[in-house]
């Protein structure tokens, strides 16, 4: 079992490929598969879509290539990782041979009154 930290763009990507290569695979999300994507008014950089898409239509894409491919999405929260990979989140303790931190960025607001 392959768990990946972070269910971003990088993640979900990665998880898909881990899962066409055989690999059983899950994924330990804070809040909902696509991250940060579903914050932005428009992305205009996303590989495939010249045109450019919507955060949230690039989102909801992303969340059914993993229904598609039957890739679990755990709505938890990764509190610290041990060796071994005891990965101890808010809900519950997963074990696993092979993990894959793609934990992304957290947005914070400069502490510049104004």
């Amino acid at each position: 079992m392959v768990i990946v930290v972070g269910g971003g763009p990088a993640g979900i990507a990665c998880a898909v490929q881990l899962k066409r290569s055989g690999m059983p695979v899950k994924i330990i999300e804070r809040k909902r598969a696509g991250g940060l994507v579903w914050n932005a008014w428009r992305i205009e950089n996303y590989p495939g879509f010249p045109e450019g898409i919507s955060g949230e239509e690039l989102a909801e894409r992303l969340e059914r290539h993993l229904e598609e491919w039957d890739i679990p999405v755990l709505q938890e929260e990764v509190k610290r990782i041990e060796p071994g990979f005891r990965i101890f989140t808010n809900r519950n303790t997963h074990e696993t041979e092979f993990v894959v931190v793609a934990s992304g960025t957290i947005p914070r607001k400069p502490g510049i009154p104004g």
